[in-house]
């Protein structure tokens, strides 16, 4: 066997042991508190070892990043930023809605908070300079793109802790508000 059909079969492997965690940890998350579930229940449930799990996660909230980076990366090329915020944000949320909702509700857990201001900022911040041109970025549109990220955020957050907001129809209709207050020093760039 090459060293090419070695890798090839390692990296097979690794992917299919990340999936089963993966899978895991969002089905345990589903029915628990996030902070409740353990890298033991984990483990248990993928049926892999905890050494297993730690060469790939340092810790269950590295998991939960993970998780929440590849239901986003994955598509986020694939979508203009109406797209984002109207369809693939929804979509996102509704498909693993408990799983989100268990991670928003973890008042120690600020990461889900801190990586999704932090990749919203970055997107929007790409698609801005894209418009306007690197370099040409003036700190009133750089403070509307934190602004309007913020905003992004934290209405997600906040549908995520509310439990009385559950209907389907819910989740886009903000998204089409949170579009419609795009800051005016973005919108030029945001709403091509």
């Amino acid at each position: 066997m090459s060293d090419k059909d070695y890798s090839a079969i390692k990296e097979v492997r690794y992917t299919r042991i990340v999936r089963y965690i993966c899978e895991a940890a969002i089905d345990l998350v589903s029915k628990y508190p996030a902070d409740v579930v353990t890298i033991k229940m984990i483990t248990t449930k993928s049926e892999v070892s905890k050494q297993t799990f730690y060469n790939h996660f340092v810790d269950k909230y590295a998991l939960y990043d993970y998780i929440f980076y590849h239901d986003i990366n994955d598509v986020l090329s694939e979508y203009t930023p109406h797209d984002v915020i109207v369809e693939l944000l929804p979509r996102i949320f509704r498909e693993k809605m408990d799983f989100y909702k268990s991670l928003a509700l973890v008042g120690t857990y600020n990461n889900l908070y801190n990586f999704f201001f932090d990749y919203m900022n970055d997107y929007f911040y790409s698609v801005v300079e894209e418009y306007y041109g690197k370099g040409n970025i003036t700190p009133t549109i750089a403070f509307g793109v934190k602004m309007f990220s913020k905003m992004i955020v934290n209405c997600f957050m906040l549908f995520l802790r509310d439990d009385e907001t559950t209907s389907q129809g819910t989740l886009e209709e903000m998204g089409r508000d949170i579009y419609a207050s795009v800051p005016e020093s973005i919108a030029p760039a945001i709403k091509r």
